[in-house]
């Protein structure tokens, strides 16, 4: 986003990520704002962004965090601002198979396959979920469930929802000012 001219802020909860990042674009001549934080709790002033985009990133929560994520969203962005967000679908294979994983309520379980997911809460939504959650928000088109499959081990294929959505609220067209 940065590369196409837009003002980008980017956050992670990890430092290191977010100290490679500021190297590769420090590299790339790009100018791109970030902080360390918690995704529950942005340092950021209300109604400050028009753009959202979080990718297989809010789902590593329960769903009580998901909850309070998407409040933060909803508060940072400007009326009419948009959310791009993939979500982690009850369809995929370690949600099928949950019973295999400690569960923390309903839509979440901890899944400890690798080492990188070790105590990771992951939270899975299908599609009435998602009308559930984002009643508040004005959902643009049908959300899209996709699938990834491991070639190596087909059995563990991973599907996602894609989905955009709008902060209700009124905002004026500048050309109409």
């Amino acid at each position: 986003m940065a590369r196409k001219g837009f003002e980008t802020t980017a956050v992670d909860l990890s430092e290191y990520g977010v100290n490679y990042l500021n190297e590769w674009a420090k590299k790339e001549k790009l100018n791109i704002k970030t902080a360390v934080c918690d995704m529950m709790s942005l340092p950021f002033e209300d109604n400050s962004f028009d753009c959202i985009m979080a990718y297989n990133v809010i789902y590593h929560t329960d769903t009580q965090g998901f909850i309070k994520t998407l409040n933060e969203i909803m508060r940072v962005l400007k009326p009419g601002g948009e959310m791009f967000i993939t979500l982690i679908s009850k369809n995929t294979w370690s949600f099928q198979r949950a019973k295999a994983y400690k569960r923390l309520d309903r839509n979440t379980i901890l899944r400890d396959e690798h080492e990188t997911e070790k105590d990771v809460p992951h939270f899975y939504v299908d599609i009435e979920d998602i009308k559930h959650f984002f009643a508040d928000w004005q959902i643009v088109g049908m959300p899209k469930e996709w699938c990834e499959y491991n070639m190596e081990k087909p059995e563990f294929y991973s599907k996602h929802w894609t989905l955009l959505a709008r902060k209700r609220g009124f905002r004026c067209n500048p050309k109409e000012q």
